[in-house]
């Protein structure tokens, strides 16, 4: 009880404002106590407030691993996801070091039914000779088509994927394994999508092309043909059409339809020649192969096809009894265990999956880091509640808010009891502007008075002592507020950065932060792999006639009527071809020159659409040999020569016959405007226009002209709905690929949805506000005051005694020697140390007691003070202090300079104002071409050309003679020049246009790195993919055993000597041996040979284009041998310039040739000084860490000195009472121990 009585006594007397009751009259101690509980309430509030400001207050520290491990990174991952920042020493990673992709194919791609075993062993010398529903007609060419397909799906593929490998990740800072692994797998889905989309569209051309040129079929099941007699000795051949039934027994033409075909594929006692082109007939069938078909192209029966019999080992028997000869050991069924798609599954479903059975990509985290190789971490965070953080802010506060507290406390009691007190004592109140006036007249008297130095020993004794402190006082007042105003401007000038963090923003938000802080932004995506489809719609609207009944089956059929099947038309009569419905055009980009691709090698096969060459014999009919072979004769458009130029065309026209079918003749009706015919459908389209189907009067002559019972009433096309003009020509359009517009619309809003971002994170630097200021001001408010009071105080005392009066001074009246002045100034030093009082105060002038306890709490204050101030000026010089500098707008020295600061390029961005940079602003690429290109050789306007076309084309030469070869040859040697540099250009075009996305500028190694690596990737990729198309549209040529056009790899033959008699197709035979047929292989090839006379380098075979690929130039390159071609042409004054020996190989073959696109050298440049002045940097932002600078050490200390001087004056005392308590304590207990 006494205790609590003590304390409650101590509580009621406690008096903090002892010494303002002695300084001012009006404040007693009754107010002095008042003020006292208004302090102790306050203080509290104030330093709650501070406390709880401070702590909640954020603050923004970056910290640097250097060199971390891999499981340092994860762990650092997972505690800063959103900062966390490892810029990789290695920024271009090739894909082959830490991703692997493995591919599971459909068994059948590696079976024997896809080897040359099984493919020579289904070979017939006369397999036309069967009906074409005949499974040995029929089976050749679709398992060669199989085996190709396989071959090229796995090409497309392993393409794909090296391309994929071969490329450089660009990774400027480390992925987490999630970001990484969702990389890799879209990356991996965009491939497998890249390749299945270039294969299929490729193929679907193909088949197209094939259809829309109606070419012609070893097998003749497109269109077969008949002998015609024209007079005796002049022997031609008629096409007939073909159709099939369907499983439903619908009749079905191949002129109209290229995926016709029979409801089955067996074995049948029915040879070819009793149809008449007739394949509707299931009649005579011995046995039935499940699964497969039979139909206009071996492509497409096979696509409709399955392989259910190859899974049937009772099936397989039976096609193993129709061939014999074949070794059935090797031969096993399918096993249906290894695959996941049922037996009954059509080839088509295989190949447009590629026939894959499993595709699976792995990537390894740890070879991805370990090739990065970050050599530091950096990572940002937002610390709330720093203890020492709190500790120094509430010590900075402390000094400033007891001084305010103190000053304004009093200051508002005694006003406060003035105001009281003039109440009490005044009957009537004075008027505002009274008391004004009367604060105003006692302001000067109060400052002249004002003494914030008094001193005891010196202020009531001394005068001049008196005048010194008050002078201290006023030069105080001075510069104190000139102090604080510096501060204000230093403080308000001053900048500092701050880190902001939005959770879960909203689109407003996000666009609201973009549009304020658009390069200092970052808003990770939740969701990192967003599909385009999700915010992305492309709804391409096509020319009218896409839509138009032209190119329905209805408008073909009207063509197509069955009473012209016996007839024979004039080529350029309309009713020979339907134009606009061949064609089914793509959306892709590579749609053309896949395109010029098939025109490349069609130009040399044999066309029934139209016609490029004709099949005759100069034979009698009473000629005695067994059989009439039919040979090639080009055909000519006007003049135009299909054998120099397949762009041959005359005007399409309708024309009527008179007397019969076959009468000449034909009696010209009109032309049909912008339609023309040549020597192919596809080329003669292009270089017409649909004019004619914008006009009505136009389209109904037409309509009476085919007028039949199938025909059907079809509108003209409306001008209205195109942005073609009616005369534009349909490759003007089809170079638009037919688009009136794409459609394109990006949805942002679902874009955002999907992104979903966690939070956005930006970094400004901004002058501070106001309460940054006030807080900053009030942090250093009592260190401020204390430190120029003491400052002030010292100065203004030495220059007063200085100047002080030597008669006032006594001693100094006399000179002294210096040693004397010395020692005289280290004893007044040592007196003023020993008598040193900062806790004088009028209490102690009188009291020589306390006075004497007040010096020695002086030294336990500056103790304590020494020993912290040393702590604080240690911490403060050896912290390490993150620097955010931004350059708006730098130059490029300027960067180079900042990268090679190695403290500045982990951390520095510059941020690029052009985001996308096309490659065309600062690459150029040019190649330079095979000499072959630019030689007479390849000219077709040359002498050269002249001499292989005036002069024996069209004699009739054995199949095996160069001169049959010459022309097609250099032909296609031309076409693939100009194809290649026409494939180069437009790719390069491609390549410039597409773009770098540059955020943040790259260095020059690293751009150097990323272009030339990108130019390689180009190359290769280019060079791949037009060999791999070349090979593709070769081998699909191949299996649908297309007749070259002067029939090198097929001919035509008859048993039967009469008109309208049935023509058979026979493969041809080369080697050294006559040992390698053309059924089974076009690669089979003999060396060229003119009378007896070898052609050095040149070979002959199956198709031209083959035989020409395994041909050397070395001819070319020796003027003997080109005076020898020259000789068998009985052609001698026309010169030619052979090709240079010092510009390439002499050996070399056109193979490897085609393999580099004819090209012998690439350059490129790179212009980084291009790339910079594209990207244009706004701005350059850099941290560096650094220790703290002398000014940040002063305000620091300056700051903390105010609270913790303050902190000391009520701490040190406390300590010197407690030490006297204990002392006296101890003197007693000796007292009592040793009494006197």
């Amino acid at each position: 009880m006494n205790f609590v009585r003590q304390i409650k006594q101590w509580t009621n007397e406690l008096n903090l404002f002892e010494l303002e009751t002695i300084r001012s009259e009006f404040f007693d101690r009754r107010k002095a106590i008042i003020g006292t509980r208004i302090y102790i309430t306050l203080l509290p509030i104030f330093l709650t407030i501070l406390f709880l400001y401070s702590a909640l207050q954020g603050q923004n520290r970056t910290v640097t691993v250097q060199n971390p491990s891999e499981l340092e990174f994860q762990t650092l991952l997972q505690q800063y996801p959103n900062t966390l920042s490892c810029p990789c020493l290695q920024m271009t990673i090739p894909y082959e070091l830490f991703v692997e992709i493995t591919l599971e194919y459909h068994p059948i791609c590696s079976s024997i039914f896809i080897s040359d075993i099984w493919i020579n062993l289904l070979f017939n010398y006369n397999i036309s000779y069967y009906y074409p529903l005949d499974f040995r007609s029929s089976s050749l060419g679709q398992f060669q088509i199989l085996s190709s397909l396989c071959s090229l799906s796995k090409q497309f593929l392993n393409q794909q994927i090296q391309d994929l490998l071969s490329e450089t990740f660009l990774t400027p800072i480390v992925l987490s394994p999630y970001l990484l692994n969702t990389e890799s797998q879209s990356r991996s889905s965009f491939i497998r999508t890249s390749a299945s989309n270039a294969f299929l569209q490729l193929l679907q051309l193909i088949r197209s092309a094939t259809y829309a040129d109606m070419s012609q079929t070893a097998v003749q099941t497109s269109r077969s043909r008949r002998m015609v007699v024209i007079f005796d000795g002049l022997i031609g051949s008629n096409l007939v059409p073909t159709y099939f039934s369907d499983r439903n027994d619908t009749i079905c033409y191949c002129d109209t339809q290229s995926t016709c075909s029979s409801s089955l594929s067996g074995f049948f006692n029915l040879s070819a020649y009793e149809t008449l082109g007739d394949y509707a007939s299931s009649q005579s069938l011995i046995s039935k192969v499940p699964g497969f078909v039979a139909g206009c192209f071996p492509l497409e029966s096979l696509l409709q096809s399955s392989l259910e019999c190859l899974y049937d080992l009772q099936c397989l028997n039976l096609v193993l009894n129709y061939f014999p000869h074949i070794n059935t050991s090797n031969i096993t069924y399918l096993n249906r265990n290894k695959t996941k798609y049922s037996i009954d599954t059509f080839v088509n479903t295989l190949v447009e999956n590629l026939f894959i059975e499993q595709w699976t990509i792995n990537n390894s985290f740890t070879k991805y880091y370990n090739t990065c190789a970050p050599l530091l971490c950096t990572y940002t965070f937002i610390q709330y509640g720093n203890i020492l953080y709190v500790i120094t802010q509430i010590l900075g506060f402390y000094g400033g808010l007891v001084i305010v507290l103190r000053f304004g406390i009093s200051r508002f009691i005694i006003k406060f009891s003035k105001r009281v007190h003039n109440q009490s004592t005044e009957n009537t109140q004075t008027r505002l502007i009274d008391r004004l006036q009367i604060a105003c007249r006692s302001i000067p008297d109060q400052l002249k008075q004002l003494n914030l130095f008094k001193k005891y020993d010196a202020t009531r004794n001394d005068p001049y002592e008196l005048q010194t402190s008050r002078i201290a006082t006023r030069t105080y007042i001075v510069l104190f507020p000139l102090t604080m105003c510096i501060l204000i401007i230093y403080a308000s000038v001053n900048v500092r950065t701050q880190t902001f963090t939005i959770s879960q923003p909203s689109h407003s938000t996000f666009e609201n932060l973009h549009m304020e802080y658009s390069s200092k932004v970052k808003c990770p995506c939740k969701q990192s792999y967003i599909p385009y489809d999700s915010f992305l719609s492309l709804s391409p609207e096509y020319h009218p006639v896409c839509s138009s009944l032209f190119i329905s089956s209805a408008w073909l059929l009207s063509l197509l009527s069955t009473n012209w099947v016996e007839q024979y038309f004039s080529f350029d009569d309309f009713h020979a071809t339907g134009i606009v419905s061949q064609f089914q055009l793509d959306t892709i980009a590579n749609f053309k020159q896949n395109l010029d691709t098939i025109r490349l090698l069609t130009m040399n096969m044999e066309g029934t659409s139209m016609t490029n060459s004709l099949s005759v014999s100069y034979k009698s009919l009473n000629t005695t040999e067994p059989y009439i072979d039919f040979s090639y004769v080009s055909s000519d458009w006007n003049d135009c020569s299909c054998a120099l130029n397949d762009d041959c065309i005359v005007p399409m026209a309708f024309y009527e016959y008179p007397n019969s079918p076959y009468s000449y003749p034909a009696n010209f009706l009109f032309n049909i405007p912008g339609l023309f015919i040549g020597c192919f459908a596809i080329r003669s389209v292009l270089q017409s226009s649909l004019e004619c189907f914008y006009n009505e009067t136009c389209l109904d002559l037409i309509q009476t002209m085919i007028r039949s019972n199938q025909s059907i009433d079809i509108v003209s096309l409306n001008q209205s709905q195109t942005r073609y003009l009616p005369n534009s020509s349909i490759e003007i359009i089809f170079n638009e690929l037919m688009l009136e517009k794409w459609g394109d619309e990006i949805q942002y809003d679902r874009y955002y949805e999907q992104c979903a971002p966690i939070s956005c994170t930006y970094t400004i630097t901004k002058r501070n506000d106001l309460s940054y200021i006030l807080t900053f001001l009030i942090a250093l408010f009592g260190g401020v005051s204390i430190a120029l009071k003491i400052l002030v105080s010292s100065i203004v005392r030495w220059i007063r005694n200085r100047s002080r009066p030597k008669h006032l001074n006594p001693g100094n009246m006399e000179k002294q020697r210096l040693i004397q002045r010395l020692s005289q100034l280290f004893n007044q030093l040592k007196r003023k140390i020993q008598e040193y009082n900062i806790f004088e105060s009028e209490l102690s002038w009188l009291n020589e007691q306390r006075r004497q306890k007040d010096i020695i709490t002086t030294r336990i204050y500056f103790l304590l003070l020494l020993f912290h101030m040393i702590i604080l000026i240690t911490f403060t010089s050896l912290s390490i202090r993150t620097k955010f500098i931004t350059i708006d707008y730098p130059t490029q020295s300027i960067l180079n300079n900042l990268r090679l600061d190695s403290r500045i390029s982990s951390t520095l961005e510059c941020s690029c104002q052009q985001i996308t940079i096309p490659y065309s602003s600062f690459i150029s690429i040019d190649p330079h071409f095979h000499q072959l290109c630019s030689s007479d050789f390849t000219n077709m306007n040359s002498n050269w050309t002249n001499v292989l076309y005036s002069y024996g084309i069209d004699d009739e030469h054995p199949y095996d003679d160069y001169r049959l070869f010459a022309l097609p040859h250099f032909r296609t040697l031309s076409s693939l020049c100009n194809l290649s540099k026409t494939t180069v250009i437009n790719n390069l075009n491609r390549f410039s246009s597409k773009t770098l996305i540059s955020k943040q500028i790259q260095s020059y190694d690293t751009i150097q790195s990323q272009i030339e690596n990108a130019v390689t990737r180009f190359r290769s990729a280019l060079c791949r993919i037009f060999v791999l198309i070349l090979n593709f549209i070769r081998q699909m040529f191949q299996g649908n055993g297309i007749l070259s056009s002067i029939y090198s790899n097929w001919y035509f033959q008859t048993l039967r000597k009469e008109s309208l008699a049935f023509l058979w197709t026979k493969p041809r035979s080369y080697g050294n041996e006559n040992n390698c047929s053309c059924g089974t292989n076009s690669m089979c090839s003999s060396s060229a040979i003119i009378e007896n006379s070898s052609i050095p380098g040149f070979r002959i075979g199956c198709y031209v284009i083959d035989s020409l690929l395994q041909s050397t130039l070395e001819c070319l390159y020796n003027i003997s041998c080109t005076n020898l071609m020259k000789s068998f042409y009985s052609v001698q004054d026309v010169t030619v310039v052979p090709l240079n020996t010092n510009l390439s190989s002499t050996n070399e073959t056109v193979q490897s040739l085609v393999d580099r696109l004819l090209i012998d050298e690439w350059k490129f440049n790179i212009s980084y000084e291009n790339y910079y002045r594209t990207c244009s940097p706004r701005s350059c932002r850099y941290s560096i860490e650094e220790r703290a600078d002398p000014l940040y050490i002063i305000i620091t200390i300056i700051g903390f000195y105010g609270g913790l001087s303050v902190a000391l004056k009520i701490v040190a005392p406390l300590l010197m009472n407690i030490g006297r308590h204990f002392f006296r304590r101890f003197q007693n207990r000796i007292g009592v121990e040793n009494p006197r």
